[in-house]
C-alpha cells in the first residue's frame, strides 16, 4: 500500500516537472511577479532588517544557485532562479532603495516659522488654494542636518507671479507627514518619504519672492550655459508654462482644465462635478495620462513621419534599411514619447507606457514584433528596479493589471482571426475588439 502510494507520488511529481519544463519559455514572465512579492514583503515588515540579515539572505540564495548549477539540477535551478531568487532580489532591492533615499523628516510639529526655499513644483489643490513644494530650505531653529530636503506648503495668497525655480519666503506652520488614517489605507508617510518630502504645512502669510536670493539666481542663470539635458526644475518650469499657455488660450473654464490634464497631467483645476460625471460614465481613466495617451501621440508621430518621408520619395527609395522611413519614424516616436512622459510628470502609468512604447519601437528597428507578455514583464522589471516603492501604489497595480489582461486576451484570440482569409471576419473582430477592450480593462481593474 505504502509502496503503491509512493509510486503514484513519484509519477505525479515526474509529470509535474515535465509540464513545468514544457513551460520554460514562459518562466521569464514570472520574474516581475516574484519581485513584486519580495518588495511587498519588505514593506509589510514591522521592524527594519539590518544590513547583516539582508546580506546573509542574498548571499545564501547566490550560493544555493551555484550549488544547484554544479550538481546539474536544472529543473530545481531554474525554479530557484525564476521564483525564489527574484523574490529575494526584490526584497533586497526595496531595502537598498529605502536606505539610499534617506529622507530627513521633521521630528515634531513646528509653530510659525519664516521658511525660505526654492519652488520645486506648483499644483492646484482646491479652487482658491495652491500647493508649493519648496526645496533648498532654510528654517530658523533647525540645524542643516535636521532640515528636510523638501516641504509642501498650501497657500491661498501670493505676492506677484511665482514660477518653479524662484526663491520665496513664507511664514508657515509645519508638521511631519501624517500616517495612514485607517489600517491598510493610503500611507502618505511612505509616499512622502520616497518623494523627498520631510514635512507639510499651511502658509500663514502670502508667499512672496525673496529679493536677494532671486536676484542671485537670475544673475547665475545669465552666467551659466544651460545643459543639453533638462533638470527637474527645467521640466517643472516647462510643465507650468504649458499650463499657463493653455489657460491663456482657452480661458479659465472646464475646457482648459481638461486640456491641461491631458497635456501636462495637472488635474487640480477640474471641477468636482465634472470629475464625478467622468467617473459615472466610466471614462475617468481618460483624464489620467497612461498608455492610451502616450501610445496615440507616439503612434501618430510615427505614422506621420513615415508617410511624409515616403511622399518626399528621397529616403523611401533608398535600398538600405538603416535609414528607412520606418526606422526614422521609430526613433522620432521614441523621442516624442519621452518628451510627453516628462511633460506629464513621469507618473508610474506614463513610465510603463514609455517603456513599452520604446521596446515596441526598438522591435520596429530590428524588424521584430515585441508587443507581448515579455514586453510587459520587461517594463515591469525595469520599473521595479528603478523605484520599488511604486509596487504598493494603486497606480502601478491598476496600470499593469489592465495591460496584462488586454495582452492575454489578444494573444489568445487575435492571431486566430488574423490567420483567416475572410475579410468580414476581420471587420467583425475589429468592431468587437473596440467594445471588448474597454470591458476587459474595467473588469481587470475592478478589484
Amino acid at each position: 500500500m505504502i509502496l503503491n502510494l509512493s509510486g503514484k507520488f513519484k509519477n505525479h511529481l515526474s509529470l509535474g516537472f515535465s509540464r513545468l519544463n514544457d513551460e520554460c519559455d514562459r518562466w521569464l514572465l514570472w520574474v516581475p511577479v516574484f519581485m513584486v512579492m519580495g518588495v511587498a514583503g519588505y514593506f509589510q515588515l514591522t521592524h527594519e532588517p539590518d544590513l547583516y540579515t539582508v546580506a546573509v539572505l542574498f548571499c545564501s540564495m547566490s550560493l544555493l544557485a551555484i550549488a544547484l548549477h554544479r550538481l546539474q539540477l536544472r529543473v530545481w535551478l531554474y525554479t530557484l532562479m525564476y521564483s525564489v531568487f527574484p523574490m529575494v532580489f526584490g526584497f533586497c532591492l526595496a531595502w537598498a532603495h529605502t536606505h539610499m533615499t534617506h529622507t530627513q523628516t521633521l521630528k515634531a510639529e513646528l509653530g510659525p516659522r519664516l521658511v525660505v526655499g526654492q519652488i520645486h513644483a506648483i499644483d492646484k489643490a482646491q479652487a482658491n488654494k495652491k500647493r508649493y513644494v519648496l526645496e533648498n530650505l532654510a528654517i530658523p531653529g533647525l540645524a542643516p542636518e535636521e532640515t528636510p530636503k523638501r516641504v509642501r506648503v498650501m497657500a491661498r495668497k501670493t505676492v506677484g507671479e511665482l514660477r518653479p525655480g524662484m526663491w520665496v519666503e513664507v511664514l508657515a506652520g509645519l508638521r511631519p507627514p501624517t500616517p495612514p488614517v485607517v489600517p491598510g489605507g493610503y500611507d502618505f508617510q511612505r509616499a512622502a518619504y520616497f518623494q523627498g518630502l520631510g514635512g507639510t504645512g499651511f502658509a500663514l502669510s502670502a508667499i512672496a519672492a525673496e529679493p536677494w536670493l532671486e536676484k542671485q539666481r537670475l544673475a547665475k542663470q545669465l552666467q551659466e550655459q544651460s545643459s543639453w539635458w533638462p533638470t527637474k526644475q527645467d521640466i517643472e518650469r516647462a510643465r507650468y508654462s504649458v499650463g499657463e499657455r493653455i489657460q491663456h488660450a482657452l480661458g479659465a473654464g472646464t475646457t482648459a482644465a481638461v486640456a491641461k490634464a491631458l497635456l501636462n497631467g495637472d488635474r487640480g483645476e477640474i471641477p468636482e462635478s465634472l470629475a464625478d460625471s467622468y467617473r459615472a460614465s466610466g471614462l475617468a481613466h481618460l483624464l489620467a495620462i497612461s498608455g492610451l495617451h502616450v501610445g496615440l501621440v507616439a503612434g501618430l508621430i510615427f505614422l506621420f513621419v513615415r508617410r511624409m518621408l515616403f511622399m518626399l520619395g528621397l529616403i523611401g527609395l533608398a535600398r538600405t534599411t538603416r535609414f528607412s522611413p520606418k526606422n526614422i519614424g521609430a526613433v522620432i516616436g521614441i523621442a516624442v514619447a519621452l518628451f510627453y512622459t516628462l511633460l506629464a510628470g513621469a507618473t508610474p502609468p506614463t513610465q510603463r507606457a514609455f517603456l513599452m512604447i520604446t521596446i515596441l519601437f526598438l522591435g520596429v528597428l530590428i524588424d521584430r514584433k515585441v508587443l507581448s507578455m515579455r514586453t510587459v514583464a520587461l517594463a515591469a522589471s525595469l520599473m521595479i528596479m528603478l523605484a520599488p516603492e511604486i509596487v504598493v501604489g494603486a497606480s502601478f497595480q491598476l496600470s499593469f493589471s489592465a495591460v496584462i489582461a488586454l495582452i492575454a486576451f489578444y494573444e489568445t484570440y487575435q492571431m486566430k482571426m488574423h490567420r483567416s482569409d475572410k475579410r468580414w471576419k476581420r471587420i467583425v473582430f475589429y468592431a468587437f475588439g473596440i467594445i471588448v477592450t474597454s470591458l476587459i480593462a474595467s473588469v481587470a481593474t475592478t478589484p
